[in-house]
């Protein structure tokens, strides 16, 4: 049975992209299998069709893991920092004012 896929970033800095590589293990056959390009193909628009693949919440955390070590994170939460440091500012300024 192949392990969870293992995905391996890298930034190319020359032209502005991340490397892609995945890649699986069977450790009980020590096998290990690599995925090559993916291929598009044209449909009629509207077609229904099957996933290109699917991956366990684990599979997708280390995905998710992996563009962040690449500088890359989810734009919805990009003001959500900015926003906790504000919030942890006020409570300081809080317990300075009350423990005085």
């Amino acid at each position: 049975m192949y392990d969870n896929l293992k995905f391996g970033l890298q930034t190319e800095i020359w032209n502005d992209s991340i490397a892609v590589r995945i890649g699986r293990g069977d450790r009980s056959q020590g096998t290990f299998q690599v995925a090559y390009p993916i291929e598009f193909s044209d449909i009629e628009p509207g077609l229904h069709t099957a996933p290109m693949m699917h991956l366990s919440n684990s599979e997708a955390q280390d995905l998710a893991d992996q563009l962040y070590a690449c500088g890359i994170s989810p734009s919805k939460l990009a003001g959500s920092s900015g926003q906790l440091s504000a919030v942890q500012y006020h409570l300081e300024d809080m317990r300075k004012l009350v423990f005085k």
